[in-house]
Parts: structure tokens; C-alpha cells; sequence
């Protein structure tokens, strides 16, 4: 089963690369679009009432490994089984913004690829021939490259998946939250909330951490029908951390 690439906004990898409470979860949306154009017509179902449409016994039956949700559409109870590529011990590469560097500033990643054959062993990172945005912002720097064209050999960051569950956006918990990288001491948007909350006036979400979130969700997913008021149906996976050394 090959890795999978996914793109994170500047914030989320300084999250994951934070020394304390580090991001560890994240949520997506991918696999469950068929679900999430009505997300409150469908209920996860449990595999008994799967099989049990199927006619077959669930120890026996050829599907019985996969961990893919199955959901149960309310008003009829037609079942639908997605297919989701995550899965526990499967490794995520994180997408971020970049740039190369020195001789390679104006390559591309095809001619570096077809230049090196062994560039995915990590030494073009640990030689420093990388920058990452979340490190050094904008820095007046017009050059950066877009997350969705960083290459595998870029990254710096392996996410080794521990656990898959499946959720409404809503339903996030207050330690959840914080397991996506909201920060208590640093984020804004969760200082603000406290500060209204200390006042006793009401906020959304109910803590300063859900409120947190919500802020951080439509920031990525507001534009989109999978908005925090949408309530989506979520993947939402912990993983931990591998982050290959950098040279410079």
C-alpha cells in the first residue's frame, strides 16, 4: 500500500512540528463525498447490520479485514460502504508550501528526480537544499512553491497512521481539538474566546478550544459545502510523527 500525500496550511505544520502537544489528529473529508451531500440522512451503522444484508457470516466474509465505515441511510436503511485509504499503520507525507534551494532554486522536481536516482532517501532535505514557508514566512520571498506540487523527496514530515474513526465535524471533542494543534497559549482565536468566556458571555462551540477549531476548519473548508455548520461526516485520524533531520 503506497504513502499517501497531504497538504497542510503553514500553521498545522508548525503544529506538528511543535516540541509541546504536538498536532496528532487530523480530519478529512475525502472518500465520504457521496455521504456528505446529505450528511444528516446518514447513521454509521455497525457490521452486524451490514453483514447481516449481505446474508454472510462477518467472520468468514472477504471484507472482514477492511476497517472502510458503513453507513445506513435513516429513512430506508440502504447501506453504503465507502472506500477510504486510511487505514492504521498506513504512512501519510505531508504537502507544505517550499522552495528549493542554492543550484536547484530554479529546477523542477522532474529534473531533480531524473537527476538523482536516489532521491527519496532524504539527503536532498538533510543537505539543506529545502526551505519550508512554515518556518520562514513570507520573507519577501516570491518563489515559493504551492503544497499541492511539492514532491515526495521534499518532505520532511512521515505521519504513521495509529487510529481511524469516523464522525460528524461537530462532534469533535475539547481534547480532540487540541490534538489538531490548537494552541492555548498562542492561537488567537482560542485567547478570544477565553477572554469572553472569563466575561460569561456565550461562544460558539461552548469552549475556547472548540471554538478554536470551528475558526480553523472554515479557514480550510468554510468556502466549501463541508463548513462547521454543513456538519460533515469526518475521517478522523491520529497518527504520530517522524520528521527527517534538515541541514540547514
Amino acid at each position: 500500500m503506497s504513502d499517501i500525500g497531504l497538504m497542510f496550511k503553514d500553521q498545522l505544520v508548525r503544529a506538528i512540528k511543535r516540541s509541546d502537544d504536538p498536532k496528532s489528529q487530523t480530519r478529512r473529508i475525502d472518500g465520504l463525498e457521496f455521504i456528505n451531500s446529505d450528511p444528516g440522512k446518514w447513521r454509521l451503522a455497525t457490521l452486524d447490520e451490514w453483514y447481516g444484508t449481505k446474508g454472510g457470516n462477518k467472520l468468514s466474509h472477504p471484507r472482514s479485514h477492511v476497517l472502510d465505515p458503513v453507513f445506513c441511510r435513516i429513512h430506508d436503511g440502504f447501506m453504503y460502504r465507502p472506500s477510504i485509504r486510511y487505514a492504521t499503520g498506513r504512512k501519510i507525507w505531508v504537502r507544505e508550501t517550499y522552495r528549493f534551494l542554492g543550484v536547484y532554486a530554479s529546477w523542477n522536481a522532474d529534473d531533480i528526480r531524473t537527476r538523482f536516482v536516489n532521491i527519496d532517501s532524504g539527503w536532498f532535505i538533510r543537505d539543506g537544499h529545502v526551505a519550508y514557508r512554515a518556518d520562514e514566512g513570507e520573507s519577501g520571498v516570491d518563489t515559493w512553491r504551492p503544497s499541492i506540487l511539492m514532491p515526495r523527496f521534499a518532505s520532511r514530515f512521515i505521519l504513521t497512521i495509529t487510529d481511524v474513526r469516523f464522525q460528524r465535524i461537530q462532534d469533535i471533542s475539547g481534547d480532540d481539538c487540541f490534538a489538531e494543534g490548537i494552541d492555548s497559549e498562542n492561537d488567537e482565536n482560542y485567547l478570544m474566546a477565553e477572554h469572553f468566556q472569563v466575561g460569561g458571555s456565550p461562544i460558539q462551540g461552548g469552549s475556547p478550544e472548540r471554538f478554536a477549531f470551528i475558526c480553523l476548519w472554515d479557514l480550510i473548508n468554510g468556502g466549501s459545502k463541508y463548513s462547521w455548520q454543513s456538519n460533515p461526516w469526518v475521517s478522523a485520524i491520529t497518527f504520530k510523527t517522524e520528521m527527517l533531520q534538515h541541514g540547514r
